[in-house]
C-alpha cells in the first residue's frame, strides 16, 4: 500500500516514490476496468504526483481484496501523524524539511485530513518524516 515503509528513505527521491505509487494504482481494478478514467489517465501519462490521496484511496479500494477507501485513507493519515512522532517532529520542522510551497499550517491541515493532499505532497511528507525516524 502507499503507507507501507520506504525501505531505503535517504536513497529514494520524491519522483522514486510517486514511480512506486503509479505502479501500485496501474495494478487497481478501477485502472484496468478505466473506472476512474481521469485518474487512470494521470497514472498511465507519469501526472501521478497529481493524483489526490482520496482519489488514489479510491482507486485502491477498487480491488476486490482492498480494504474501504476511507480506511485507506486513515491508514495513510496515520503513517504521517505517527511517523511525525517517532521522527519527534512538528509541523514546523517538517515544513523546513520540505520542498514544498507549504506553510506549517496548511501541512498540519494536509496532515490530519481537513484539505487535500497530493500523492506528490504525500510522498515529499512521508521521504522527510522516514528520513528522520530512529
Amino acid at each position: 500500500m502507499l503507507y507501507d515503509a520506504v525501505d531505503d528513505p535517504e536513497g529514494t527521491a520524491v519522483d522514486d516514490l510517486l514511480g512506486r505509487f503509479a505502479d501500485e494504482l496501474a495494478k487497481t481494478d478501477a485502472v484496468a476496468n478505466g473506472d476512474a478514467r481521469v485518474e487512470a489517465d494521470a497514472v498511465r501519462s507519469g501526472a501521478v504526483g497529481d493524483v489526490s490521496v482520496e482519489e488514489a484511496s479510491a482507486m485502491l479500494a477498487s480491488d476486490e481484496d482492498a480494504p474501504p477507501a476511507d480506511v485507506i485513507e486513515a491508514e495513510i493519515r496515520d503513517d504521517l501523524l505517527l511517523g511525525m512522532s517517532s521522527a519527534v517532529l512538528d509541523v514546523e520542522a517538517l515544513a523546513a524539511r520540505v520542498d514544498l510551497d507549504l506553510s506549517p499550517r496548511e501541512i498540519q491541515q494536509k496532515v490530519e485530513g481537513r484539505t487535500s493532499t497530493t500523492l506528490r505532497e504525500y510522498a515529499a511528507l512521508k521521504l522527510a518524516i522516514e528520513r528522520r525516524v530512529p
